[in-house]
């Protein structure tokens, strides 16, 4: 839950190039739906 929010903190703040990469990360080790959404945002 806390990531969900840093990642989503990122996204909002401008910071892509890191929520991407934490995305990557968390899709890497598990795949979700939610995640892929997201990166589909970032595009």
């Amino acid at each position: 839950m806390i990531e969900d929010t840093f990642i989503v903190a990122l996204m909002r703040g401008g910071e892509l190039a890191r929520a991407r990469s934490m995305l990557d990360a968390r899709l890497h080790r598990r795949p979700s739906l939610r995640d892929t959404r997201w990166q589909a945002a970032m595009a």
